[in-house]
């Protein structure tokens, strides 16, 4: 299930470039108007770590200007997409509540103008047993063995290092795929279920992905520099399998605007 919006705001307004925090902070505030218990719902999911079933991707053309992102026009377009209705309906509701108040939201320092286009997306259902996707956001592949590594393939020839990436062959990156992909499974369908992960080279890039992140006890906010990949791969497995990866995403931080998948025909 998927909704997407439009966000306006002023000419010539620049982003940070971990602006992916800020559309979180957008969704935060929607959960907690969407209904008078809505501040139960987000302590219910915030409070403390726990999986969310949902994922999001940004359409925002910009040019980058002295280390900073330039908006090309007056809006940014969001898509975000889960499996589960109530999230959905709680977003729905949340941003229409914010868009009719007369304190307007700012998404990091910049004012948002307007919130419009607010659009329930038709439904895809997915029949098969193999089908193709490509990515709509920078998907971040943990390294199992190490948690606080992220997996890109040799194949994909990144000119740069990162503290963060870990290089491995082809066929390491595809466990790695498989092992977060199943445990995704085992969480939100509570059954055992294997794959099959096969990566079109030609289309795999790495992406670096600057992210914004709080310290848990300080509360400074600092940016890391992600390796993400983008591209098409195809996976075979069970049609309600495939219909989560649609729903929800694949990959490490889903719910913070990675790992969101289109389904390509």
């Amino acid at each position: 299930m998927r909704i997407s919006f439009r966000l306006y705001f002023q000419k010539n307004t620049y982003f940070e470039p971990n602006y992916r925090q800020y559309f979180l902070s957008l969704f935060k505030e929607a959960f907690k108007n969407s209904s008078e218990d809505g501040k139960d719902f987000f302590q219910r999911y915030y409070k403390e770590r726990k999986i969310k079933p949902f994922t999001f991707s940004v359409y925002m053309p910009c040019k980058p200007v002295d280390k900073k992102l330039k908006l090309e026009g007056e809006y940014i377009n969001l898509f975000f997409s889960t499996n589960d209705y109530e999230f959905l309906m709680r977003l729905y509701n949340g941003l229409l509540k914010i868009s009719k108040r007369k304190d307007p939201f700012n998404l990091g320092k910049n004012k948002i103008e307007k919130i419009a286009n607010i659009n329930l997306l038709k439904e895809v259902k997915i029949t098969k047993d193999t089908v193709s996707f490509k990515t709509l956001s920078p998907l971040l592949i943990r390294d199992p063995d190490d948690g606080s590594k992220y997996l890109i393939p040799e194949f994909c020839n990144a000119n740069k290092e990162f503290s963060l990436m870990k290089k491995v062959s082809k066929e390491k990156f595809i466990e790695g795929m498989k092992i977060s992909s199943e445990k995704l499974v085992k969480n939100f369908l509570n059954k055992d279920e294997k794959m099959e992960f096969h990566i079109d080279e030609s289309t795999i890039s790495m992406i670096p992905v600057i992210h914004g992140s709080k310290n848990e006890k300080s509360h400074e906010e600092y940016m890391i520099n992600y390796p993400a990949i983008k591209g098409h791969f195809k996976i075979e497995a069970k049609p309600d399998v495939l219909q989560l990866f649609y729903d929800i995403g694949i990959g490490a931080r889903r719910s913070e605007g990675f790992g969101m998948l289109e389904v390509v025909e």
